[in-house]
């Protein structure tokens, strides 16, 4: 089973996009996945729209911790068995084992944040059946990262979550499936992983009017642009 995850946001230095994507796609991620543990890759490319996330800002609390990464450009996900699969070797000590020209792609990357998350709960959607190829995440891939404020904030967000949040998504009939995820290393304490099938409008917004939920966002601080959506450009869809 695919417990853990370790998420990569970044931007890219414009004039080697198309460089490092290539290699990225072609190469680092095929060997990643020799690695004992690692079960999937899954590289999302931000689609959210101007008019979304022009919403969110105005809807969100963010962090302005300096040190958090700003990047929101892609989303690099590997699932493993368990979180502990990504941290012995963690990110350091593969960076530093790596050849010269792997460690100049991925200096590529800019304003970078990482987490390593484990997974504590897992729910399918009628689109179920589109994950893959394998469990790699499905096509379309919205991710929110945050921290409650406290820790009774902690308890109501849970419950939200398990009354509310969750079944509302898993009855969407484009759901592939969602994961909320806590984390073992980085900024963010919590993640939710939603999956949704290939649709014509990846924004990944769905309406939720419901008083508690307009109320539970106000008891969270979300990482820098959080929730990042988008569209998986590998595996490519349909391949």
């Amino acid at each position: 089973m695919d417990r853990g995850i370790w998420a990569t946001w970044y931007d890219v230095v414009p004039e080697r996009k198309a460089e490092y994507l290539d290699w990225l796609h072609k190469n680092y991620l095929p060997r990643m996945l020799e690695r004992p543990g690692y079960l999937w890759a899954a590289h999302i490319e931000n689609n959210n729209s101007p008019e979304r996330a022009a919403f969110t800002r105005k809807r969100y609390l963010y962090t302005d911790d300096p040190s958090v990464g700003t990047g929101n450009d892609f989303l690099l996900l590997f699932g493993g068995e368990t979180a502990h699969t990504f941290l012995n070797p963690d990110r350091r000590q593969i960076a530093a084992e790596a050849p010269s020209a792997d460690r100049e792609m991925l200096a590529l990357q800019l304003r970078s944040r990482y987490g390593v998350f484990t997974e504590i709960e897992k729910f399918d959607g009628p689109m179920a059946a589109a994950r893959g190829p394998g469990m790699t995440v499905g096509p379309i891939v919205q991710m929110g990262t945050y921290n409650s404020h406290t820790v009774g904030d902690e308890a109501e967000l849970c419950n939200w979550y398990l009354r509310h949040r969750l079944p509302l998504v898993q009855s969407m009939p484009e759901c592939v499936g969602v994961r909320r995820l806590v984390s073992v290393v980085g900024w963010a304490k919590q993640s939710i992983l939603y999956e949704f099938a290939d649709v014509d409008d990846p924004d990944g917004h769905f309406p939720d009017p419901h008083p508690e939920s307009v109320h539970v966002i106000t008891t969270i601080t979300h990482a820098p642009n959080s929730p990042t959506v988008g569209r998986r450009i590998w595996p490519p869809i349909g391949g």
